[in-house]
């Protein structure tokens, strides 16, 4: 009897721990379900118009939007290290703030029309100091000269008052 009881011990020992194995071997088969992370871009205008935060998928291109704030010229959005980050950057899955950079505009402003050239950006300057005046292109044709809204020529080495003046290029073929 006694060689039973030892026996029946011993099995109910191997079903308990046959038991314990089962149940340890499902827990951990069972996978927790994962954590959506949330991607979102904040952004700081840095006194510029209020933008709201942008959700965005991982891997996925960002179109950046464009702010406005009297008086300055948007330059880029920089992230915390001063990194200038664009549209059509791919970044990683996480919450980032971007800090709007801007310029003061100037009074001082030269707008180029090159007339069906390359594109000139405007250029600021200051009032009564020389300016060196960039050479446009136009394929076919031969820059001659940048002329003021009047018609009268302007070269390199001009000095200007302080205004927005438009230069346009006159060409020769």
């Amino acid at each position: 009897m006694k060689n039973m009881k030892n026996v029946i011990l011993i099995v109910l020992a191997m079903l308990t721990l046959s038991a314990a194995v089962v149940v340890f071997v499902l827990s951990d088969n069972e996978k927790p379900e994962p954590v959506e992370k949330r991607c979102i871009i904040s952004f700081d205008p840095a006194g510029g118009d209020i933008v709201g935060d942008l959700e965005y998928e991982e891997d996925m291109e960002i179109k950046l939007p464009t702010p406005y704030k009297e008086g300055h010229t948007f330059v880029t959005w920089e992230d915390k290290n001063g990194m200038p980050i664009t549209s059509g950057v791919i970044l990683a899955c996480e919450e980032v703030t971007l800090t709007a950079k801007w310029e003061k505009e100037s009074a001082c402003m030269i707008i180029f029309d090159t007339d069906g050239g390359n594109n000139i950006p405007n250029m600021a300057f200051d009032q009564n100091k020389q300016i060196e005046l960039p050479t446009p292109e136009k394929e076919g044709y031969k820059f001659v000269v940048w002329e003021d809204k009047n018609g009268m020529p302007i070269t390199s080495g001009v000095k200007f008052e302080c205004a927005h003046v438009t230069l346009k290029a006159k060409w020769e073929q």
